[in-house]
């Protein structure tokens, strides 16, 4: 954010970029389509080590819907859904 208002993507990774911040991995871009969603959120973690979690969509412009807010959602994969962190939920406790 700058001066309280969240910049566009490409504003974002430039700065970032400019001022050596590390940012999250970029893994597409192009029209939004769930089956494309869907096949990026399962497989190894691009930070190493571990199963990933899911992807995070966000437009490259920045925007807001009525009722969600900011329009930046995550897409939970299924095999960390159903797989380790299914196991691990304790919200029935």
């Amino acid at each position: 954010m700058i001066d309280g208002k969240y910049l566009n993507y490409d504003d974002f990774t430039g700065l970032c970029d400019q001022y050596g911040v590390l940012h999250v991995p970029f893994v597409y871009r192009g029209a939004y389509a769930l089956s494309v969603v869907k096949g990026l959120s399962d497989g190894n973690s691009l930070l190493g080590g571990q199963e990933r979690e899911g992807v995070v969509v966000r437009p490259v412009v920045e925007r807001q819907h009525p009722q969600i807010g900011r329009v930046v959602l995550k897409y939970v994969g299924d095999t960390y859904l159903f797989g380790k962190a299914a196991k691990e939920d304790t919200t029935d406790q």
